[in-house]
């Protein structure tokens, strides 16, 4: 995918993004046909105000059905608490959908854990078809959304039997209501636009194939992250008793104890080594990715936290509030103490209590844990960093948001982190990219010493310093054959939402642009290239400069823009070093066998430097994933009664040549 496909933003985009989103009250059309008449509008340009006319009819619709007749006179504390705990019974229905679905899935054939990670619910009709990923992240920013506005009610409870037809209507709105900013969210930042497509109003990428890589790069960090763990898994039975309890939480919460008449208290103590904790799984992850070197660092905005010590305290309160939830009753919503029960309310000084007894810690530090930890209007990322909801004028109780302990995306939970916590690239020696671009020369020196093939490689062992005797600064130098590898490393957080992508793709051009213009440097003062990669000037001279630039994770990988290409710090060291990687595995539960197929990139020096510029551009390990992906869709409700269909990427069924090769890779294990 080259750089003329990312070129979609013009004056008129850049100008409306000043002006009220139409899904607001205060949206202005005559503010949006001064916007066109001021200028000479593209064809992208009039179908961005298409669809913005569209949703602010949308949206106002929505509020017009929305009057203070059938608002329900919800006081704050209870439209929290209620909130929280209809989010957690939806996160209940989900999880047993997804479970049927999977054996489901499952029984029709073989498939690979990223199709059962990814496999749709259907609706009764058909028309509703999402994975249970996608379906709890909607909900919970949904529930966001009502969290925003639960303060400002006012009003008294409403009769028991109204709260579970409240708590339904409620999420309805808000999901709509979401909905209907997230959808202009992609028009205006993705470049997503409204077409009639046999008789259906539809919703789609201007450019399917930015969107299809998208979702193979989110695709890839996820296997990633599982890879390690799941081997792990598969082995845990095989592991001594001590083993498995050095790689636990040394104490948890295990247990609840409700006594009629008696203040609740929770039991801690070692976790049961029976099955792998989340907490192991995730900390395995976490160690295989470029996060592992700041678990352990202090966050400067709050010294007293390390990222290593909310994980552990997160999962300690997930197995406090699983304890929670193995008691409550049926989901009827029937009156108030229903609704706390499925909201999971816990007392401050419980959960202050479970942190000191279980991660032996102060009662200061646990109280920085738990503020840390808990959700407020503004917090960045909002629930998914913080779990703890406060519930308004009771600042002693929280209501836990099961599903974000349970479920959220374990990296970008870290990086949340670390991004509140100040430890970001703005903190010049303590910055995460710093640390990256050292990382990545020693990273790549290593790999380069272990080729098998290639002879003539040569590393900077520590890039370029900008001087007087040259103009730039330069990451990485690497002699690859005949090839010279001008580097350009970026540390950049994985993007979660459409403005975060838009601005990671315009920070990448600017990245790619940076590699070239130092490429161009290079090129000149073979001298220098000579002297800091210790080789011959006369060999130098010989040499191909190509500029690159080099993630620290997958989204941006396999791009190309301005000539130079884009590729992730763990691909270019397969590349340089070994040649080949695992492409393929099956492990066998019962005895932890392991059969695996290994990929090669090349066999020899001459292909390897050959092939590099193609390979990089359509890496192996992306196609996979790009190849399982269908296109659906899957329809939106809208105040006309017809729906809108909404196009997304499916995981579709293998193909027959890797189902053949994972029935062998099978039946090799089960021997």
């Amino acid at each position: 995918m080259t750089a003329t496909m990312l070129e979609f933003d013009t004056p008129f985009r850049r100008k409306v993004r000043s002006l009220k989103a139409p899904n607001s009250p205060e949206f202005d059309a005559r503010a949006w046909a001064a916007a066109i008449e001021a200028g000479e509008p593209t064809e992208n340009d009039l179908a961005l105000a298409a669809t913005a006319t569209w949703l602010a009819n949308e949206a106002q619709r929505l509020r017009t059905s929305v009057t203070e007749s059938n608002i329900p006179p919800l006081s704050g504390p209870l439209a929290t608490t209620l909130a929280i705990a209809t989010l957690n019974r939806e996160f209940s229905v989900l999880s047993g959908k997804l479970i049927k679905a999977q054996k489901v899935a499952a029984n029709a054939g073989l498939k690979t854990q990223d199709q059962l990670a990814n496999v749709p619910i259907r609706s009764a009709d058909g028309l509703f078809n999402v994975d249970a990923g996608s379906r709890i992240d909607a909900a919970t920013d949904a529930i966001e959304s009502w969290l925003y506005e639960a303060g400002t009610f006012e009003g008294n409870p409403p009769t028991a039997t109204d709260l579970l037809g409240t708590a339904i209507g409620m999420v309805q709105r808000y999901c709509l209501q979401r909905s209907h900013y997230d959808l202009w969210q992609q028009a205006l930042w993705e470049d997503w636009r409204l077409i009639s497509r046999e008789q259906r109003l539809m919703f789609v990428p201007a450019t399917q194939e930015l969107k299809e890589l998208q979702d193979a790069w989110l695709m890839r960090q996820q296997s990633n992250f599982m890879g390690y763990a799941w081997l792990e898994v598969a082995n845990w039975p095989h592991l001594s008793v001590e083993d498995r309890r050095n790689m636990q939480l040394p104490r948890t919460v295990i247990g609840v104890e409700q006594r009629p008449g008696r203040r609740r208290r929770f039991t801690v103590g070692r976790p049961s080594i029976a099955r792998m904790q989340s907490y192991t799984f995730a900390r395995l992850g976490l160690d295989g990715s470029y996060l592992a070197p700041f678990l352990e660092r202090s966050l400067p905005a709050q010294p007293e936290l390390t990222a290593d010590l909310l994980l552990r305290a997160w999962y300690v309160i997930l197995d406090l509030a699983e304890a929670l939830a193995g008691s409550r009753p049926r989901a009827s919503f029937a009156d108030v103490n229903n609704v706390r029960k499925w909201a999971l309310v816990a007392h401050r000084q419980e959960l202050v209590d479970v942190l000191i007894r279980s991660l032996e810690l102060s009662s200061s530090r646990a109280e920085s844990v738990i503020e840390f930890l808990s959700w407020k209007k503004g917090t960045y990322k909002g629930l998914w960093g913080a779990p703890l909801v406060p519930i308004p004028g009771m600042a002693d109780q929280f209501a836990l948001a099961e599903s974000v302990l349970s479920t959220s995306n374990v990296i970008r939970r870290m990086e949340i982190w670390l991004s509140k916590g100040k430890l970001d690239d703005s903190l010049a020696g303590a910055s995460r990219g710093l640390s990256f671009e050292a990382q990545l020369r020693s990273d790549l020196h290593s790999a380069a010493s272990a080729n098998p093939m290639v002879r003539e490689i040569a590393c900077a062992a520590h890039g370029i310093k900008k001087s007087q005797n040259f103009p730039e600064q330069i990451d990485f130098l690497v002699q690859f054959g005949s090839l010279l590898l001008v580097g350009e490393a970026k540390c950049f957080l994985f993007p979660a939402d459409s403005r975060e992508r838009f601005n990671y793709l315009r920070n990448l051009r600017s990245a790619c642009a940076q590699a070239s213009r130092k490429a161009a440097a290079v090129h000149v003062r073979r001298d220098v290239v000579a002297t800091v990669l210790g080789i011959a000037e006369s060999v130098a001279e010989r040499l191909r400069v190509l500029p690159i630039v080099v993630l620290n994770q997958d989204f941006g990988v396999s791009l190309k823009i301005d000539n130079c290409v884009v590729t992730d710090s763990r691909f270019l060291q397969l590349y340089l070093g070994p040649g080949s990687y695992v492409s393929e595995g099956a492990v066998n539960r019962v005895d932890a066998g392991l059969a695996d197929v290994t990929q090669h990139l090349y066999r020899n020096a001459s292909e390897a430097v050959e092939k590099f510029e193609a390979i990089m551009r359509r890496p192996p390990p992306i196609e996979r994933f790009r190849s399982l992906l269908r296109w659906g869709s899957f329809a939106f409700p809208t105040s006309s009664g017809n729906p809108l269909f909404i196009a997304q990427t499916e995981v579709g069924d293998l193909s027959r040549e890797t189902h053949m090769r994972y029935e062998m890779l099978k039946a090799t294990v089960d021997k």
